[in-house]
Formats: C-alpha cells, structure tokens, sequence
C-alpha cells in the first residue's frame, strides 16, 4: 500500500481516537471513572463479577453476593446482556480496577465510529464525508447519554452498522454469506442489549423489504429469511432459555401483551421537551438530518425506516395537543414481539435511528465536499462534522466524571469475611461497586429498591427477623422501641451504615423519617452505636460495625470468599 492510501486510511482512526480520548479525559485518573449514578454502580459489578466468573469458572446467571441466602437471578433479570463487559476483560486485566472502565468507554466510542465507517464506505462515499459522519454518529447525543449515565450496555452499537452493511450489501449484490454474517451481527448486537433486537426488526424489516429489487425479489427475500434464521439460531440458547423459564413460572401472558405504559414519556419529549434522564438532541443536528433526507437520492428507502423508527420513539402513546392516540406500532409489537411488554424505554430507539440517518448524512457531506479543494476536503469536513455533532455543553464536559471512594470497610470485611447488611436498607444499590472489593454477600444488592428485581424472601425476612428489623429501623431514623437487641443468630457479621447515602439527601429523602434537630446520618448512627456499641470501622463514607466484636462469639456465618 502507497504511503498516502496508507495515511488516508489511518487518519479516520486517529480522529475517533483523538475524539474519544477528549471525551473520556477527566476519568483518566486514579480513582476517576466516566459516568454517574446507580447504573454506573451496577455497571462496575458487572464487569467484576464476569472477571471473578471467568477466573473461577462460577455461573453467570446467578450469584450468592447478593440477597443472601436466596441470592439472585441475574439471567432472569438481565438477560445475560454480558458483550460489553466480556470486552472489557483484557483492558481490566492490563490496566486493573477501576483504571481500564474510563478507556474500555472511549474503545466503545472508536469502534461505533468505526462500525459506522465502514458501513459508509461500503455505501461508496469518500473518505472524509465518511469520515465526518460518523464523528456524528461517534458524538451522537443518544450514546454519550448512556455512557453519562454508566449504561455502556446500550451504547454499544458495534454489530448494528455492520448487519445493515450486510442487509445493503445482500440487497445490491446477493449471496449466502452476507445473509449469515448479517444474522450474525444481528445476534451480536441482541447479545448485547436485547430490546436492539426488537428495535432493528421493526426498523429494518420494513427499510429491506419494500425496497426489494424487482428483477430478484424472490430470492432477496428469502435470503434476508436466512439472515432472521441465522440470527434466530445464535440468540437461540438466551431466547429459549428465557421462554422456557418464564412460561414454567409465569406463563404466556408475560410474554405476549399490553405492559404497563403509565410511566413512559409522551412523544414530544424527544426533540423539544425531555424529561428527567432523557438526552435532548440538538435542533441544528435534526434540522441537518432533515435536509440530508429531504435531498437524499435514496429518501423513500431510508423514509421507509425512520418511519417505524419514529413510532417507538414516541413510546405507547401520541400525544397531539391534549389528545393521547394509541400507537399501532407499539400496541401491535407488545402483542407479537416476546418480551417487548418489558420495554420501557422508548427514546432507546436512536441507538438503530441514528445508524440509519448516518447514511443520508453522509451522502448530504458527500455533496458538499464536491466544492471543495482536495486538500481542504478533508480537515473542512471534520470540521463540519464537528459543529454537527456538539452541542455548546459538551464542549465544556463532554462526560460526567465520578470519584470512587475506597472506604475503609472494605478492606476490613475482606480480611474478616461474613455476610453484610448495608443501610440505610433498600437505598445502597448504587454503592455495589464496593461489594467485588470484599466478595462477601450482601443481604440486599441489585434492585433492592424493585420489589420485581428483589427476592420476595428477602423483604419478608427484614420484617420478620427482630434482630435486623430493629437494626433496619434505626437506620431509618426510627424509635426502636428498646436498647436492647434480640439473640443474635450469627448469620450475619457486619452491619455497614452508609454515610454517603445521606449526602445525597434530594435523591435518597425517601430513605429515612424526617426529623428536627439531629441530621438523619446523626441519628442512625447514634441509634446504631446504641444498640451495637462502638463501630469498628468509622470514616466519611461508611460506619461499621462487626457483630463478632459487637456481640461476641463466633456465630454461624458462612462466607463466600476465594
């Protein structure tokens, strides 16, 4: 290869690069990861508890560390939605925790840059017009949200782009094997966030049929049967799995049906009114997506869908003045489609919409690089993609950044292992990030606060066991009603208050019972001190206490450790 083809190629992969490093800058340092909030938390136990699942050959789909003893089942809750953190096992394994989760999202932001390239260049268009539009799709608001948010799951869009090159790819040329590698990429991208799988088909489906050649429809048609099939008999052991768990516990009727539509967002909050934790796209970015269909060659095809994309976007319902109409697509999806009743997240449509729109994009940049000199070509068009694609905020803090503290609990319930009960009770799910440190099960854990996500045994044993029910309501600010506890039963050593849930006081208020005088963080932890004595382990972010030295003798508790 000449040294300028060379450089030509090269210079798209720096760019994502030098995009992604600038984004996930400010979480680069020691302690600091990209993101914030429970899911962020919950993120970070995954990716640990696949590396202790990988090293120790455990089972994925369920784990002891939480809700001990029932556990947890994470298949029926996840869906084992485990390609993102299998990817990020070997940057974990080089650079260590937490130091490789700021790196592995910029990976995530380059390789949907990528992705998104070489469905572009396959499409025919120039280097720097591909180049520029998938700065736009690397940038898009949709993917930096999720990732703001500690959602890397859904953000990662690598298999997307490349099933659609494959589907444009069987339509223009035909051929068995990009039928297959189409339903592969396809499985991959359900593989890693399922509700993609449901999006795309209503998406794609209708894009890839009615614009079916007409000298070979036949046989078009029954590849892209082969690509369904394909895709089918890779996502088959999850998908199967699922049907068969629910159907023998559940039955049909929750696979199949009408969800509960109540708390999702009307349509109007995707361009001009979002909601608390929904990404706002930029009017210049929609008005630009809107020329580049209105002047695009192959406006039906890509019309065809965003038209379906659109729909889901605006959720259960469409909201006209004051008037909500039921959304066929929508209604008619929760009844055919398995599972789609539990999607309850409309404006996660973007992640197929923003590849479609990806390609009149380019083909708009494509025109307008034709007026420019070769050698300007290139950095105007970045340029160009550039002002696309940030919004004026983004350019000040393009990522939320957080600071994991290392509390000194953790070290200490390493060493002197047994089972944790971490207060204020049904608050601390966005601190599971602790609980890989010391891998000593917890007695609450992911989704705590759900009754759908919480064992029912867990909740029943809180109210009936007197021992945590007191510990439990002191912790909520509430009169025990004795200085005295009732036998202790050893099954649980440490007992953690967790101090930095009560600094988050706006988010967490519905934790403990409003009081004058003391703050509530006082006040459970002098109700606590009382009842359990002096706590071993004191800081700014956690009080503990071991009931080994609280109240003597060894007990009977059984810890999970190597």
């Amino acid at each position: 290869m000449k040294d300028g083809r060379r450089t030509l190629y090269l210079a798209p992969l720096l760019v994502y690069v030098l995009v992604a490093s600038w984004c996930v800058w400010g979480g680069l340092g020691q302690d600091a990861v990209v993101g914030q909030g429970v899911d962020l938390s919950g993120t970070l136990w995954f990716y640990e508890w696949i590396s202790n699942c990988i090293a120790k050959q455990w089972n994925p789909s369920w784990t002891s560390w939480f809700f001990h003893p029932h556990g947890k089942n994470i298949f029926a809750d996840t869906g084992n939605n485990f390609i993102d953190a299998l990817l990020a096992q070997p940057l974990r394994l080089v650079l260590g925790y937490p130091r490789y989760y700021s790196p592995f999202v910029g990976l995530i932001l380059v390789g949907n840059a990528l992705a998104v390239h070489v469905l572009l260049r396959g499409r025919g268009f120039s280097v720097a017009a591909s180049t520029a539009a998938s700065l736009v799709f690397e940038l898009h608001p949709f993917v930096l949200h999720e990732l703001g948010e500690g959602r890397p799951t859904q953000a990662l869009l690598w298999f997307l782009p490349l099933g659609i090159h494959q589907i444009l790819m069987l339509r223009d040329r035909g051929g068995m094997v990009h039928a297959l590698l189409g339903g592969l990429f396809f499985a991959l991208q359900a593989w890693t966030y399922w509700f993609t799988a449901h999006i795309s088909l209503l998406v794609i489906a209708p894009l890839v049929i009615f614009n079916a050649p007409g000298r070979r429809r036949a046989r078009y048609l029954g590849l892209l049967c082969l690509v369904l099939l394909s895709a089918m008999v890779f996502v088959l052991p999850a998908v199967g799995a699922m049907l068969w768990q629910v159907l023998s516990e559940k039955g049909a009727s929750t696979i199949l049906g009408g969800g509960d539509a109540s708390g999702l967002s009307p349509a109007t909050w995707w361009i001009l009114a979002p909601g608390e934790g929904i990404p706002r796209i930029p009017l210049l970015l929609l008005l630009s997506w809107l020329l580049a269909l209105l002047f695009s060659s192959h406006r039906l095809l890509w019309i065809s869908g965003l038209v379906p994309g659109l729909l889901l976007l605006a959720g259960p319902d469409i909201q006209v003045a004051s008037q909500a109409f039921r959304n066929p697509l929508w209604w008619s999806a929760e009844r055919f489609l398995p599972f789609f009743n539990r999607f309850e997240y409309p404006y996660r449509s973007w992640a197929v919409l923003a590849v479609l729109l990806s390609l009149p994009m380019a083909e708009a940049l494509e025109h307008f690089s034709g007026w420019l000199s070769r050698m300007s070509r290139f950095p105007l068009m970045l340029a160009l993609g550039l002002s696309l694609a940030l919004p004026w905020g983004v350019l000040r803090r393009p990522l939320p950044v957080s600071v994991l503290n290392h509390p000194a609990y953790v070290d200490q319930v390493e060493e002197n292992p047994g089972v944790v009960l971490d207060l204020p009770f049904l608050c601390c799910e966005g601190l599971i990030h602790y609980q890989p440190l010391f891998r000593q099960p917890l007695i609450g854990g992911m989704g705590e606060s759900n009754p759908a996500l919480r064992p029912p045994g867990t909740r029943r044993r809180i109210e009936t066991d007197p021992f945590l029910k007191i510990l439990v309501a002191a912790a909520r600010g509430e009169a025990p009603g004795t200085t005295v506890l009732p036998p202790w039963k050893g099954w649980v050593r440490w007992v953690v208050l967790h101090n930095e849930v009560f600094r988050d006081a706006p988010a967490r208020s519905g934790c403990w019972i409003p009081g004058s005088g003391e703050s509530p963080e006082l006040r459970a932890r002098a109700s606590l001190t009382g009842l359990l004595g002096e706590p071993q382990v004191d800081d700014r972010w956690a009080t503990a206490w071991d009931l080994h030295h609280s109240l003597g003798g060894l007990g009977e508790h059984s810890p999970v450790g190597d």
